[in-house]
Order: C-alpha cells, then structure tokens, then sequence
C-alpha cells in the first residue's frame, strides 16, 4: 500500500491500522493497543516452546508414557514451529498478516484444547505438532508489523518491547508451567492461553490491517520447496535435539537422519536458487549486512535459551531451589530488560549500530564470566548483579541486529527478512542447548574423576576428615545408622555438587567465550540503518 493511499495517521475510517504513522504525533492509541495484542499472541507462542518442561512428570503419569516418549512433548512443538517460520512470510503475503495471525492464533487455541484433552501419549504429540505448527507464524509477523505499523522513530521502542517478550517468555515457560500445574493441573498449562488466544484473535482482525492479500500468488506456490524446507528444517533440530541422549553417530538412526538432512539441505538449497516463485526468498542473503545479523541472531539465540537452560539447572541442582525460588533470581534478567529497554531504544537511535552491538556484547559477556566464578554458596545476593547485567546485555544485543536486518530491506521483503532472522534465533537456541547437554555430560565426567583422584591423593588427611564426620554421625545418632556408610553417602554428595558447580562454570566460561565470536561480524553493521525502500 502506498503512502499515497493512506490517511494522515495510518487509521482508516473503521479504526484499523492501515498502515505506518508518518510522524511521532500521529501514533495514537489504536497503533499501540493494535501492537500490544500482537505481543499478546507473540508471548503465548513462545512461553509455551518450554512451558511443559516443569510438568513432565505429571504428564508421564497421565498419559502412561516413559521418561524418553514424554521427551517429545517438547520436541515435536519445536520441530513444527521451525518448520512454519519461514513458510510464515509466504503464506503473510498470500493471506495478509492480518488474516494470517489472526487464524494462527486461532488455530493455536484449538490445538491448545486439545492439547489439554489428550487421552494417550499419541493424541498429545498430534496435537503439540499442530500447536508448534500454528505458533511458528506469531513471532515473525509480530516484528513484521511493527515496520509496518510505526514510523521508523518508533521502530527502536517497538522492536526493544518485542525482544522482550521472546527472552522473558523463554525464560518463564518453564516457571510458570511448574507454578501452574502445582496450583491446578497439568491441562491448565494448555487451558490457559484460551482467554488470551481469543482476545487476539478479535483484537486483531479489529485493529490491524496493514497490507493486503495477493491471491494471485496461489498458483506460484512452490510445493516441492515446502517439501524440502520441512524435511530439512525438520530432521536439523530433531538431529540436535535427540543426539546428545543417542550418543550421536552411535545410534543407527542418528547417523540415517544426518544423511537426510545433508540430502534434502542440499536440495533445498538448489530449490529455493533456481526456482523462479521460492517459498523461501534466500536471495535476502547476498546482503552481507543481512546474513550477518542472521548470523548474530543465531548466536544470540542459543545464549538466550542456553542462559535460560543453565540458570534453573544451576541453581535447582546444586542449591536444590524450588520454582519459587528460581523465579525470583531469573526475574532479575527480565526487570533488566523491562527497566532498560527505553534506554537501549535511545542508544539504537543515537549511537552507530556496531557500538550499540560492541556495548551489549561486552556486558553480556561479563555476565556471563560472572556467571563462570560461582560458588556451591551462591544465592540470590551473588547472583542478582549478573542476572540483571545479563538481561540488559541480551536486550541491547537483540535490538540492533534486529533492527538492522529487518529494518533495511525493502518493506516488500520484511516478512521473509522476519522470518528467516527469526528462524535463525530458533535454530541457534536448538543447536546451541544441544551442544550445551553434550558438554555438560562430557565436563561433569572430567571434573569427576579429576576430583576422585585428588581425593586420593589426599591420603591421611581425607581419611582424617571421614573419621571425623564418622563420629560426629555416631555422636548425633548412634550406632544405627551405619555411620560410615552415611559419612560416605556424604562425601559422596559434597563431591558430587562440587563436580556440578564447576561443570556450570565451564559452560558459562563457554558461552560467554561462544558470544565473543558475534564480535568478528561488528564490521558488518552500518553505522546507520539503511533508508528501507516503500513497498
């Protein structure tokens, strides 16, 4: 739609937002109650990716299933939003977003009824499927729109709330989730988004209207680049997802999906290049500035969900905190986010993208390092500063490659650069938790025998210290229990939580050392975003 065609505002004569506030003063209300209920969906899609992590067990006993086959509640939600995220743009330009998210959250609210009315393991992963499925198009179109909606002086604030609402719902899903199964049941997880699902659904057929649907795309549509993204996107994250409990290439079937992925990557790729209509616009990648923030995005990604994994790992396994507990550490992380992102708006406005990037980068790093030197004494006083530090860190990250890799291209091409930097974000979370279990499992091994072995070696004065925690034992209970079996159940789990606070301080070390790379790509980022080109 061109600017021509718009009213002074953007608002037609029935109150939908038609299209981007041409100055400051005429972003009004409905601009702001239009994009807020597009977070409300945004938030909804991603809170549920680890919403079920804290209630496995209660599902496990609801559905009969065993501790792996629960596993893939999870799995199959992440699999098909991947795979629909960048189909997203496609089916966007078809529909128009309006229509698009609209019927993804409706679907979304569907499929979370049923969801909560599973009766078997099997009915349950139906259903997650369709859920992740639906859920894939929400994210993307909620940064999509906000080009579409505002004015670029409003494109810092817009894209800073909305980078908010992913980190803090990765964040939470797993916290809420426990809260709300320990409070109700499991089915109230699924049950839960219905009232909000509803409110965006009328929220935005009444409020947004920013593009129109072009039918005539229909006949182009690419089905064998559909085919070929699904089994590539699909068999990429359930490879990451499922190696590091298979042992990787060990396992048989591992080694079988790598070579379909290896296969139909390799084919899709050829698709999307030489196919005259692709589903996928890949070509957005000769844009060196766009590839690199996708690139960023992707390592971003995987510290804000490798983070969020570590976090509640740490502190639950080695501090034994409960959800409770953990909430309030975590929500240090997203008052950050909540309290700064005015700031990081005014900064992304006023300072080059790379020094805004080359500023976030480095207390997101120190965090992480701070993270890296904890303790088996750590609580909520050592862990508030890093945690707050880490938030404001991400935030100022996320917004200016966000903004540069969307913000840039054609406004033709926002959906598509929406959703394949999204979709990079996804898949670096994916990747990136992978890589971290492995690690973990390889680390904990070193640390444990290093530190049986200096055990050992402490010879007369371990055994001192076993005598003496052996008649402290006797002295507070007697002969029974067996005092030496109990003070070495007790050595035994001092060892053992020690082995863990130095196995998490290696994969913060890690991390903090993984983000460092973003870095090399600084030179990439203009000093200024591009003027976007109209539609």
């Amino acid at each position: 739609m061109s600017d021509a065609a718009l009213p002074a505002n953007g608002i037609s004569a029935s109150g939908k937002v038609i299209g981007p506030a041409p100055t400051d003063d005429t972003v009004n209300w409905r601009h702001w109650l239009g994009f807020s209920i597009l977070l409300v969906g945004q938030f909804m899609a991603v809170l549920d990716i680890q919403i079920v992590a804290s209630s496995l067990g209660e599902l496990r006993a609801s559905l009969g299933a065993t501790v792996e086959e629960i596993a893939l509640i999870q799995s199959t939600y992440l699999v098909a939003e991947v795979i629909m995220i960048p189909l997203s743009a496609w089916l966007a330009r078809l529909l128009s977003i309006r229509i698009m998210f609209a019927a993804s959250a409706a679907f979304f609210v569907v499929t979370s009824v049923l969801c909560a009315s599973a009766w078997n393991l099997e009915s349950m992963l139906v259903f997650r499927a369709m859920q992740g499925f639906s859920a894939g198009a929400l994210t993307p179109l909620s940064f999509a729109t906000i080009f579409f909606m505002f004015p670029r002086s409003k494109h810092a604030i817009g894209v800073a709330i909305a980078g908010m609402i992913t980190t803090t719902g990765i964040t939470l899903g797993p916290i809420v989730g426990g809260w709300v199964t320990l409070t109700f049941s499991w089915h109230w997880i699924f049950f839960m988004n219905i009232v909000p699902g509803l409110i965006v659904v009328f929220g935005v057929l009444a409020l947004i209207d920013v593009d129109r649907p072009q039918l005539h795309i229909l006949p182009q549509i690419d089905i064998p680049g559909v085919v070929l993204a699904g089994l590539f996107l699909g068999s990429l994250v359930i490879l990451f997802d499922k190696g590091p409990e298979n042992d990787w290439f060990d396992t048989p079937w591992i080694t079988r999906l790598t070579v379909v992925m290896v296969i139909s990557g390799i084919l899709f790729l050829w698709r999307e290049l030489t196919c005259r209509y692709p589903v996928i616009e890949l070509r957005l990648f000769t844009d060196s500035t766009f590839a690199a923030e996708c690139i960023c995005s992707f390592v971003l990604g995987a510290a804000i969900v490798g983070s969020a994994y570590l976090s509640p790992a740490m502190l639950s396994t080695v501090r034994h905190f409960n959800s409770q507990q953990i909430g309030t550490v975590m929500m240090f992380t997203g008052a950050a986010q909540v309290l700064l992102a005015p700031l990081a708006s005014y900064m992304v406005q006023r300072l080059a993208a790379r020094v805004v990037l080359g500023i976030g980068l480095s207390i997101l790093i120190t965090s992480l390092i701070w993270h890296g030197q904890m303790t088996s004494e750590m609580g909520l006083d050592q862990l508030a500063v890093p945690q707050f530090l880490r938030g404001l860190g991400i935030m100022m990250c996320f917004m200016p490659i966000t903004i540069v890799a969307i913000g840039s291209v054609p406004l033709a091409d926002v959906r598509t650069a929406s959703s394949l930097f999204n979709l990079f974000r996804s898949l670096g979370g994916a990747i990136g938790l992978a890589l971290i279990t492995t690690f973990q499992e390889s680390r904990f091994d070193f640390h444990r025998e290093r530190l049986l072995a200096r055990v050992g070696e402490g010879g007369l004065a371990a055994e001192q210290w076993l005598t003496g925690l052996q008649q402290r034992i006797q002295d507070a209970f007697g002969s029974a229990p067996n005092p030496e079996a109990a003070a070495l159940k007790i050595m035994n789990t001092i060892i053992e939580r020690e082995v863990w606070v130095l196995t998490f301080n290696d994969m913060w070390m890690a991390m903090a050392f993984y983000c460092g790379l973003s870095a090399l790509f600084l030179p990439f980022l203009p000093d200024r975003i591009r003027q976007q080109p109209d539609e």
